[in-house]
């Protein structure tokens, strides 16, 4: 839940947010993602990073939850399984949220 709150939301148009959206600057922020996922959990190449790594998508509409999972297609990059979507509200606890981010989890290919 706390990740939600720290979550950022971004308007394509909005002069403030074009930042955010410059393909160079994308690029170098997932260059040093990549970097700071391996130094943290000690994968030696990007390789063993990606190989079994699992993703979803998380999105937050008015007060609704969708998580949705994906099926890792290549090395470093996933498609959505829209079928399989998990949906929560805000007034879910905690427990539940979590239980169903699990869910959303098993159900990445």
């Amino acid at each position: 839940m706390q990740a939600l709150a720290n979550s950022r939301t971004f308007v394509y148009d909005s002069p403030e947010d074009q930042d955010f959206f410059d393909t160079e600057k994308i690029r170098q922020r997932y260059e040093d993602w990549v970097a700071k996922l391996c130094g943290n959990l000690g994968y030696k190449t990007r390789r063993a990073l990606f190989k079994n790594m699992m993703s979803v998508d998380i999105w937050l509409h008015n007060g609704c939850l969708k998580i949705s999972p994906s099926r890792h297609v290549k090395l470093e990059a996933w498609d959505a399984i829209d079928a399989d979507d998990v949906i929560l509200s805000l007034d879910n606890s905690p427990e539940e949220i979590g239980a169903g981010l699990k869910l959303a989890l098993s159900r990445c290919r």
